[in-house]
């Protein structure tokens, strides 16, 4: 995943449905959707070749290993996960919904390729 400060931790890159960048000053309200951008899902079905560029229209490459969140260690809804429409093949992009009830504040958000942990160190997202 991508993070404001481009190392391994801290505040992710997100775009939201009401917010264009998560941080301490706008983030996330609960029950809102965000988009992670990362790289690294590995294989995807159907196969997009090196260099292309991801399609704009549906069916967009999924990872073959399946992807889940949490947000604050509680199953968040993945309602996309799969090539990013018109973006270099490997960028992926990511839809979790806040889950409800989620308390305001940096929240740890964790993206799970099959059971490979992103962000093992600490990726948090601004919840308000």
């Amino acid at each position: 995943m991508y993070t404001i400060s481009g190392v391994i931790t801290g505040a992710t890159d997100l775009s939201g449905v009401t917010v264009n960048l998560s941080g301490s000053q706008n983030g996330s309200t609960t029950t809102n959707i965000v988009s992670v951008f990362m790289t690294g899902a590995g294989a995807m079905t159907p196969l997009i070749g090196d260099g292309q560029l991801g399609p704009l229209q549906p069916p967009f490459p999924a990872p073959v290993l399946g992807v889940n969140a949490t947000v604050n260690g509680v199953g968040a809804p993945v309602l996309f996960a799969g090539q990013a429409p018109g973006l270099i093949a490997g960028a992926v992009q990511v839809n979790i919904q806040i889950p409800a009830g989620t308390a305001s504040g940096d929240a740890k958000l964790i993206v799970y390729i099959g059971n490979y942990q992103t962000q093992i160190s600490g990726t948090t997202a601004a919840v308000q």
